[in-house]
């Protein structure tokens, strides 16, 4: 993780809204947004001045959740 930043890359294009949820260890989502999403996306996340731990990237739409990633904040 470079300077607290994570780019999240997603291109899955068959759906158009995206949900984007981070959870912390404790299972507390610490962000939510959603995106319009027609041919996939690329997004930053700023995670310095988030707590040292895990946290899980869940991906939802109207077809499916995914966990599709973790990041490690030290």
């Amino acid at each position: 993780m470079k300077d607290g930043m994570i780019q999240m890359l997603y291109n899955k294009s068959t759906v158009e809204n995206v949900k984007i949820e981070i959870i912390n260890e404790e299972g507390d989502v610490i962000h939510s947004d959603a995106v319009n999403n027609k041919f996939g996306f690329l997004k930053n996340y700023d995670f310095s001045k988030l707590d040292e731990g895990f946290y899980t990237f869940e991906v939802s739409d109207q077809e499916s959740i995914d966990r599709i990633a973790q990041a490690e904040r030290w």
